[in-house]
Formats: C-alpha cells, structure tokens, sequence
C-alpha cells in the first residue's frame, strides 16, 4: 500500500521541509493541512534561520546574542521570511536598499563614529563629548548621554542579549589623565531604550592610547590599547571597584 503526503507522521514531514528552501517549504505547506502543521512548528524556523546563516553565508536579521528558541512562533515566522527576502535581494543581479532615509545629525561637533547597532533600525552616533542612540526608521533620539571628557579611539560594538556595549579612552588635558569609560546600550524594550555609562578612576599617563577592542562580563571591563611609544597594554576595571589597572 502506497502513502500519500498527508499519511506521513509530522515528524517526517519535518525532516523533509527543513531540507528545503523557504519557499519550496511554504509551497509545500499549502498542499494540505497536515503539511501546513509544519508550519506551527518553532523548530523549523528555526532550522530555516540556521541553513540561511551556515549554508548560504547570510547573517540573521536579528541582534546579535539573540536565542532563537525562546522566540515566540510569530517572531520566529517573521525573522525567517524578512532573512528569506533579504537572500533574494542579495542575490539579485539589481539588488536594492529596502528603504532610504536622510536625517540631519545635529551635535555639539561633527560626529567621530556612527555605528550601526546590528540586526536593529539604530545607530549609535559619537560626538566629541556626547554618545546619541537614534532610531534611522523615525529619526527619533531614543537616548542619549553627555559627559565632560574628550572621547578618543573607539572600540567596536560587544554584543550581550538585548543590550550592546562600547568602550573609549577618555583623556583631561589639563590634568593629562587617562580613564576608561564604557557605555551600555540596553535595547531589550525598544520602546525605552537607555544609554547608561561606566568611568573608572583616572590614570596619570600622558600619552595617548588607540582602543583596539573591548571585553566585558558582568564582573569586569577591559580593554585593549596600543600606547604611543610602546608595545599593546590591557587596561581594565571590575564593576565593584572602579580603580583602572594596567598590565602591558
């Protein structure tokens, strides 16, 4: 006796499905209900995201430290279809921006650094004694910070769950200090997003140091220098003691 396609157990109609390119696998589902079931399925989406990050080298519209397998279904369907759509696009021999937008940047200076917070519509601008975290969707500031030092060198972005990180070398000229000033961004609710800032004490050093990248847990924050003059140093300060050590 021969099996038609809805005889088959989900399970099966699972396997095959992931094997197959979104839009085979949503024609599929159309076939009938017991193939349209996969389709209710978290972990198919998530199989989906999965190929389209490792087989075809595409990266997940979504933060970075994003655990898929606690995404609601309806998440999961419209991260998987908007990654689906930007493949295509990127693939394409014409491809096109999805949307443009122009904004006038306004600031106490011309920004140092924009940085683009990845998989969200924010970009974090640098200016020469501020950090402003804008929406590029509405041109709306979400948050900002103002602090006195001058920021020098900038780290690249850390990414945790819901928040991201970045770290700058903060100097008094006249005092010819050095501290270590990271700033978190915590977009976990995007309708109250928050800029909040971390200093250590200042270190008496004259020269001036290029941030080349940054670390950070949630017991300590480091970062990694080159001094003019001199080989790389690690400078870095633990959350419960705000002292800023050195170690070349």
């Amino acid at each position: 006796m021969s099996l038609k396609l809805p005889d088959f157990p989900l399970d099966v109609l699972l396997e095959v499905a992931k094997e197959l390119d979104l839009s085979d696998s949503l024609h599929l589902a159309a076939t009938c209900t017991a193939c349209a079931a996969v389709l209710d399925s978290p972990s198919f989406w998530i199989e989906c995201l999965r190929r389209m990050e490792e087989i075809h080298r595409r990266p997940i519209p979504c933060t970075p430290g994003t655990d898929l397998t606690v995404l609601p279904l309806d998440k999961l369907r419209d991260v998987a279809v908007h990654a689906y759509k930007l493949r295509k696009n990127w693939a394409s021999d014409s491809a096109l921006p999805v949307t443009i937008h122009s904004y006038y940047i306004a600031g106490e200076s011309d920004p140092s650094h924009i940085l683009p917070i990845e998989g969200t519509h924010m970009i974090l601008i640098v200016f020469y004694r501020s950090l402003a975290c804008l929406n590029t969707t509405t041109g709306e500031y979400l948050a900002n910070c103002d602090r006195d030092p001058t920021f020098e060198g900038c780290s690249p972005l850390f990414y945790s769950a819901g928040m991201c990180c970045v770290a700058f070398a903060c100097y008094n000229d006249v005092g010819k200090e050095l501290a270590l000033a990271v700033f978190n961004v915590d977009y976990g609710d995007l309708e109250a997003v928050t800029v909040s800032s971390t200093f250590s004490r200042s270190w008496p050093y004259p020269e001036r140091i290029r941030i080349e990248c940054v670390i950070a847990n949630e017991n300590t924050l480091g970062v990694v220098g080159s001094m003019d003059g001199e080989g790389p140093a690690l400078f870095y300060c633990r959350t419960s003691d705000p002292g800023l050590y050195m170690h070349v």
